[in-house]
């Protein structure tokens, strides 16, 4: 499924359900691309669950649902005070 189509249907859930989508995509990200165990073997493919992780994320912004990143700045730290030089 192409990018687009992740979008498209990502804008017509709720905000909550993709939180909810958000927070499985993000459980289910390992370093693992496959797993054996005796006869049965699972692979993962990582670069669709990112995709998908990436269009949520992208949806989620869209709605103002995900705070922007506020620079930290500290006042008065750092500041000269010249007032007692005549």
């Amino acid at each position: 499924m192409a990018r687009q189509d992740h979008l498209q249907s990502y804008r017509m859930e709720s905000t909550e359900d993709l939180l909810i989508e958000k927070a499985l995509l993000k459980s289910q990200r390992t370093v693992f691309v496959q797993q054996s165990m005796g006869t049965k073997s699972f692979q993962k493919n990582l670069n669709l669950l990112e995709e998908r992780l990436q269009a949520v994320n992208f949806v989620l912004r869209e709605r103002g649902s995900l705070e922007p990143i506020k620079p930290v700045i500290n006042i008065g730290v750092g500041v000269t005070d010249f007032n007692a030089i005549k």
